[in-house]
């Protein structure tokens, strides 16, 4: 059981010091996905909280509204989602903030990357299917990694989205 949590965020949009990444958006902060193998707990520190990694999220609860301001500075730019926390994890299909947080993105189309490793990121394939360079969007397991799509303005856009047509959820949840 996760504790949840709603906060209020100064800034959504984080600069990056990721190669190949301009900027970072982490709609929560905490992830209930607890993977023994996860980098992130390190960010316990700075979050304030003293339950152990994995048992607890924070909600950016005004995401929407601080991205509105920052938009513009994602234009023609890389955004990487996310590199703290899991944008699918669990609490996402209650709040929809990665939803909501996508379709805003459409405006300033960034180059994005989107990463996960929860089936609920194909709710949003017609969100993705918006942008005009996706470079990539990806389920990472422990032992696998399936791209969801990968779409590069020199190749071809929408080369594959269609695989989703004929994998159930059930067996993309067991990949």
């Amino acid at each position: 059981m996760s504790n949840i949590q709603e906060i209020k965020v100064r800034s959504i949009l984080s600069q990056s010091k990721l190669p190949g990444v301009d900027f970072v958006i982490n709609p929560y902060r905490g992830c209930q996905h607890a993977c023994v193998y996860c980098y992130a707990c390190f960010m316990q520190k700075f979050d304030g909280h003293s339950e152990p990694w994995g048992t607890y999220v924070d909600v950016k609860s005004n995401a929407l509204e601080i991205l509105t301001r920052q938009l513009a500075k994602c234009h023609n730019r890389t955004v990487y989602l996310s590199s703290v926390c899991d944008p699918y994890q669990p609490v996402e299909a209650e709040y929809q903030l990665t939803r909501q947080i996508l379709k805003q993105l459409i405006i300033a189309q960034p180059q994005l990357t989107v990463q996960t490793k929860s089936a609920l990121v194909i709710r949003d394939l017609d969100l993705l299917e918006k942008f005009k360079t996706v470079r990539e969007a990806s389920l990472k397991t422990h032992h696998k990694r399936c791209h969801i799509a990968k779409w590069r303005k020199s190749g071809l856009p929408n080369s594959y989205k269609h695989i989703w047509k004929f994998i159930s959820e059930e067996e993309f949840n067991n990949l």
